[in-house]
């Protein structure tokens, strides 16, 4: 009985090592389910880079002049808060109403950046072909921004690059710091591996 049992379990373990494909193949799930998720990353990537290189000529001459960081009234209570003031000049040959500015602050000595975030900011106006705007932007109380900005009067290091443009028919147009350096690598890389 022992000795049938045991071949019984010799049997059914023989079973569970035999191959069922080539070793790698395409019976293996966790392989095919990478290849899936690269490809999708891929797709994703891929259009986005199209998007970007279709807008080109309709955000061409959109740029931030100039990003300032200091403290200013807040407009709800008045008190003083950090304030990023921002000049835009709309040298492209479409009306602006919106624009998203990925925000970098860091302090001056050096370091990582205490806040790296995204903002859909609207215009007071429409921004017309030719046009400038100043956009000025304050923390809400509870924002990351508002409880990691460092007090008034230390030097804060200002980066501001416009992503993307909406008009006012709601058309969202992407400039080239819609993707960033390492996406353009992980593109460059998915494509190397691919042929």
């Amino acid at each position: 009985m022992q000795i049938r049992a045991l071949m019984l379990l010799w049997v059914v373990a023989l079973a569970g090592c035999q191959p069922s494909g080539q070793a790698g193949g395409e019976s293996d799930p966790a392989r095919k389910a990478a290849e899936a998720a690269e490809a999708a990353e891929r797709a994703q990537l891929e259009t986005l880079a199209s998007q970007i290189a279709a807008d080109r000529d309709a955000v061409a001459g959109f740029e931030v002049l100039h990003a300032g960081y200091g403290h200013g009234p807040d407009p709800r209570s008045g008190q003083s808060v950090p304030t990023i003031k921002v000049a835009l000049a709309n040298g492209s040959p479409v009306t602006v109403t919106r624009v998203s500015l990925h925000v970098r602050l860091a302090n001056e000595g050096g370091g990582a950046p205490w806040l790296d975030q995204v903002f859909d900011v609207p215009l007071s106006a429409p921004l017309a072909p030719g046009a400038g705007d100043a956009v000025t932007m304050t923390p809400t109380g509870d924002s990351d921004w508002a409880l990691k900005a460092p007090p008034e009067g230390v030097p804060v290091r200002v980066r501001v690059q416009a992503l993307a443009l909406r008009t006012p028919e709601g058309r969202e147009l992407l400039t080239e710091h819609a993707m960033d350096d390492l996406q353009r690598e992980r593109l460059d890389a998915l494509r190397a591996a691919s042929r």
